[in-house]
């Protein structure tokens, strides 16, 4: 296997989020183990990706400005 393969985004990337499950699902056991805990945990969770979203800056209208107006095909 080339080296350029061992450190492609799609790996990397699985193995943080499967760090990341196995790093919080203490959190949950730990605030009680129910329902509760959980919805408590994925809320946070939901916090913190909106709250990177919003810090990055990305927003839906940078994509669309970057494409070109000849670019879009028109309905026929």
């Amino acid at each position: 296997m080339s080296s350029s393969k061992c450190l492609s985004p799609s790996p990397v990337l699985g193995a943080f989020q499967f760090g990341l499950g196995a790093a919080i699902a203490p959190v949950v056991g730990v605030l009680g183990n129910d329902e509760l805990s959980m919805a408590v945990v994925m809320s946070a969770g939901v916090m913190i990706a909106l709250l990177a979203l919003l810090v990055t800056g990305v927003h839906r209208s940078a994509a669309t400005d970057a494409i070109p107006d000849g670019a879009v095909a028109e309905p026929v």
